[in-house]
């Protein structure tokens, strides 16, 4: 995709309210430019030769990405702080937030008074940033994707993803379904992602950040509520806003200067849990060819040819510097 597509990606994407799920969509499928291939590049390791013979694809959590910033919750701390400043020092505001709590609570305003006013407003605002920190680091740590490339001769991607050539790419052709192993065979009804699809959407670079600080605090109260006892936690109601294609938004952006990445991303719609945590969740997804690197040693390049037949991987690339001295590929003999 040129920038200027994934420019009318992320508008589409940003425009939507999540009421009408079907149609946005179908409006996102629609100014979508899929490229034929995508590519993963991969230095020569213990996980990924056994990626590479299973045909597995496995989810990471974005806390493992190399960019600190990558599904970071952008959080506008002076609303933050003048929220929770008028919430406890606004007669009114403290007023309607202590009938709030009475009604979904059913608690006395004299015992909902003294839980609040044995704090100062300063120490309640320091809890308010710790609660909406640890819920940034979580969102991080159990948001997972799987990160392709557009382009299988970037230079800079070679040198960090694969070892500075010495590994492989494994390439992806989105036009061959029958490539996609995952939910054809007998074992996949034990699979506990049989049921979810797994999308693919384009990176979209800017200098702007998307401001998460609705969404954090959804995350945040989400996290108390779950924690309450179910009579309780029952009985709140929602008062956020729809927060549909929030985690596709913060996901899917990055700064301007990853731009060179041409970034695609699988995202998985579920959180990483206590259970996938023991084991992480993969697609099996069979390359169409592989790539070897322009460096790969000889016992690494054996080793790959060997997988990649094993994974039932037949056709191979080299890549070479060419006459016009230029990455370029030449099909393996």
């Amino acid at each position: 995709m040129t920038n200027e597509e994934r420019t009318l990606f992320w508008k589409t994407l940003s425009s939507f309210n999540g009421k009408q799920i079907d149609l946005e969509s179908k409006a996102l499928g629609e100014v979508l430019k899929y490229p034929h291939y995508l590519y993963r590049f991969r230095a020569v390791s213990n996980s990924t030769l056994d990626g590479l013979r299973t045909n597995r694809l496995y989810f990471s959590t974005a806390d493992k990405y190399d960019d600190p910033f990558d599904t970071f919750l952008y959080i506008d701390w002076d609303n933050i702080i003048s929220e929770i400043r008028n919430a406890f020092e606004n007669d009114l505001h403290k007023q309607t937030a202590f009938t709030f709590i009475q009604k979904s609570l059913s608690f006395t305003q004299e015992s909902i008074s003294n839980f609040f006013t044995q704090h100062s407003t300063d120490e309640w605002i320091n809890f308010g940033k710790h609660i909406m920190t640890i819920t940034r680091d979580n969102l991080q740590k159990n948001q997972l994707s799987i990160c392709f490339s557009e382009d299988a001769l970037n230079e800079t991607l070679w040198l960090k993803y694969a070892q500075n050539h010495t590994g492989f790419t494994l390439a992806y052709d989105l036009t061959d379904e029958s490539a996609i192993i995952c939910g054809k065979k007998d074992t996949c009804n034990a699979c506990p992602s049989r049921d979810f699809k797994f999308p693919i959407y384009p990176i979209y670079y800017s200098d702007n950040q998307y401001d998460a600080t609705e969404y954090t605090k959804f995350l945040a109260m989400q996290e108390l509520i779950y924690k309450l006892p179910p009579n309780i936690s029952n009985s709140i109601p929602n008062v956020f806003p729809n927060m549909t294609w929030q985690r596709e938004r913060i996901s899917l952006i990055k700064h301007k200067y990853h731009e060179y990445d041409k970034e695609w991303r699988m995202i998985n719609p579920q959180l990483l849990n206590s259970t996938s945590k023991a084991s992480r969740p993969f697609i099996v997804w069979r390359p169409s060819c592989i790539i070897l690197g322009l460096r790969i040693g000889n016992t690494e390049k054996n080793l790959v040819l060997s997988l990649a037949k094993e994974a039932g991987i037949n056709k191979i690339y080299q890549c070479v510097i060419n006459h016009h001295n230029k990455l370029d590929l030449v099909l393996f003999n």
